[in-house]
């Protein structure tokens, strides 16, 4: 069970499709398959951050850009500390 005191935002886009990975809520349809690891989530996180960030995307609003980034990077920092990422895998199942 996750832990109380870890709050989840509900403002925030499920951090597992923000980085296209597969979610807990996916694993009910195919319990087989294993959730994705640390080494999954940091690759999906590079990869989208060399296309997501603000400096690469020309022609698209700073602002725009940098809402992009922010959203993905708090994917990133949710998947990444156990305690949220168990707080995330609860909410999602």
């Amino acid at each position: 069970m996750a832990d109380p005191s870890v709050a989840i935002d509900d403002a925030l886009p499920d951090p597992y499709t923000v980085l296209g990975l597969p979610s807990p809520a996916d694993a009910s349809s195919d319990p087989a398959a294993p959730p994705p690891s640390d080494a999954d989530i940091r690759k999906a996180f590079r990869r989208l951050a060399l296309v997501l960030h603000p400096d690469k995307q020309r022609g698209k609003a700073p602002a725009a850009a940098a809402a992009d980034f922010d959203a993905l990077q708090k994917a990133y920092d949710a998947l990444t500390d156990a305690a949220a990422r168990a707080a995330w895998d609860d909410v999602l199942r």
